[in-house]
């Protein structure tokens, strides 16, 4: 998943996919919150049943913070395993 954006950038925003299908966005800071200040969180949401698809974007303040969060890759979140990885899509200009 890593591409060339993420890695040669200061990206500040992290990718996580197998969360909870019941995950709030207070539950996803809580649980990344230790790695460092995090300015938004955007759980995915199927556009027609409005359920959860498993998938969320978390952005932190600082690209060090993004980098923390990796650590928590293949951890478990209620007995989930996760998965943590830079976003690969690059900036509109």
């Amino acid at each position: 998943y890593f591409n060339s954006y993420a890695r040669r950038s200061n990206n500040t925003t992290i990718y996580v996919e197998n969360i909870p299908n019941d995950c709030n966005d207070d539950e996803l800071a809580e649980y990344f919150g230790n790695c460092g200040i995090i300015t938004s969180v955007n759980i995915h949401y199927n556009r027609y049943s409005e359920k959860s698809m498993g998938r969320a974007n978390i952005t932190f303040r600082e690209p060090a913070d993004a980098a923390n969060a990796l650590q928590l890759d293949g951890n478990q979140m209620r007995g989930r395993i996760i998965r943590v990885d830079y976003t690969t899509q690059q900036p509109r200009l």
